[in-house]
Formats: C-alpha cells, structure tokens, sequence
C-alpha cells in the first residue's frame, strides 16, 4: 500500500520540528552488555558514545497520558524526553550533558522509547541515572 504521506514531506516535517520545537541538547550513550555470575549487566566505565549534541526538548511536566503511557509500559519515569525521529536509542541507554537553557543537568537512564509510524520525532522516558 502506498504511502499517504510523500517521503520527501516527511524530511521537511522533521527538519521543521527539529529546528523549532527541540531547544535543548543531550548526548546519547550505550554501554555494552556484560555476562555475570546472576545474568548479565550493563558496564557505564567507559560507554560508547551514539550521538552527540542531539537536539531534544526536555520536560519533567507529565501529562496525565505520558503518566498513562509510562504505566502501560511498566517504567517509571520522571521525564519526558522528546527526540528527532529515528534517532538510534534504545531503552538501556542513557542521555548525558540534557543542556536545558544553558544548565546541564545531568545524566539520565532511557526507562522507554516510542517508535511509530511516518514518525516526526521520537518519545522516550527518562529517569535521573
């Protein structure tokens, strides 16, 4: 089935989301997966690096639907961070340098990421790492 929304629309919809709805900034980093006694875990020493200086919008004001959403997905989460689309992120990785209005404020755990569709940007949850 064809696409009702024309690929060459949908550039122009991200860049024009990005340029006027993202004014923070953040990093994305994964750590590899290593094999325990107990099953494995995540090493944070020394975290590849995925992304820098990504554009986001950042925001600790949930709606009563992200707080719905969190819930189904089981995570919990202390904010919303919303991302340009297709972004490679993935729920066990985190952000760092979230640079909201020149104060950074930190490193946060991705509890959620939502992929859909003919996407215009990316959601995810974050908590404080």
């Amino acid at each position: 089935m064809p696409s009702i929304i024309k690929e060459s629309d949908l550039v122009k919809y991200r860049k024009l989301h990005d340029r006027l709805a993202m004014p923070d900034s953040c990093d994305v980093i994964r750590a590899p997966e290593v094999q325990t006694s107990g099953g494995s875990s995540r090493n944070w020493t020394n975290p590849t690096v995925v992304a820098t200086a990504v554009p986001c919008r950042y925001s600790e004001d949930l709606t009563r639907q992200d707080i719905e959403e969190a819930g189904r997905l089981d995570v919990v989460a202390t904010a919303k961070l919303v991302l340009p689309a297709l972004l490679d992120i993935n729920a066990y990785d985190r952000v760092r340098n979230v640079t909201v209005e020149g104060v950074n404020l930190g490193t946060f755990e991705v509890a959620a990421v939502q992929r859909k569709s003919w996407e215009i940007f990316r959601k995810s949850f974050v908590r404080q790492a």
